[in-house]
């Protein structure tokens, strides 16, 4: 399934056109939050006769030519997969960017999901990146999931950030201490206000040890 023209462009070389004058990490988080805004209104996951609406999203992004990246890209799962596209991996579910070769090649993680009824109404928080893949592929029925821009268009004027988890604090952090916190998240889905408290488990790839293993994540963001 193809996506729409305008959220191609935006997977497709997501970093080009920083400015040169300001600091690069925080250029970096604003454009990743433009595009996580750009999710969070208009797209969802269409799962057979489901749709899902995104909570929680995780940007991870590689390029070999950009240096200064890499205290905080070496988390990203190589992948040769076109804008848009899925890419299921060891720790859940990405949205890819244009990912073609050795050198560019990234996604956005899939943290935590809005299932909704089939008139747009709140139906349930689904957290966890493993719980968000498993959710998507036992709904599918005959055809894979896709990222669907056939949904109630919403405004989320405060979307949340967060550092990523799972991933060296200091690795997301300049020499300036600017945080580069890219994952974003949103406190409610229309007029429902999303429970975050608990905590959820999800495995998750320890590349020193070559091995998978169990990580739990405890959400305290906001209460009811």
């Amino acid at each position: 399934m193809k996506i729409s023209e305008e959220l191609r462009k935006k997977l497709t070389n997501p970093l080009q056109g920083l400015d040169e004058k300001n600091d690069k990490f925080v250029e970096v988080q604003n454009k990743f939050k433009g595009i996580a805004k750009k999710l969070f209104d208009n797209y969802g996951i269409k799962c057979g006769n489901k749709i899902f609406r995104f909570a929680e999203i995780e940007f991870y992004y590689y390029n070999k030519k950009e240096k200064w990246q890499d205290k905080w890209n070496t988390a990203t799962y190589y992948r040769d997969k076109n804008a848009g596209e899925l890419f299921f991996h060891y720790s859940g579910v990405d949205i890819c960017f244009q990912s073609d070769s050795e050198n560019e090649f990234g996604g956005i993680l899939i943290r935590s999901l809005v299932e909704i009824d089939e008139n747009g109404n709140y139906v349930a928080l689904h957290k966890g990146p493993m719980i968000c893949a498993n959710l998507m592929l036992n709904s599918c029925e005959e055809k894979m999931p896709f990222v669907s821009d056939k949904v109630d268009s919403l405004d989320y004027n405060m979307i949340q950030s967060d550092f990523r988890f799972g991933v060296d604090k200091e690795s997301q952090e300049d020499e300036k201490n600017n945080n580069l916190q890219l994952c974003f998240f949103v406190n409610q889905y229309k007029d429902t206000v999303l429970e975050w408290n608990g905590a959820t488990e999800t495995l998750v790839w320890d590349k020193k040890k070559g091995e998978l293993k169990i990580s739990k994540r405890y959400y305290n963001r906001f209460k009811k």
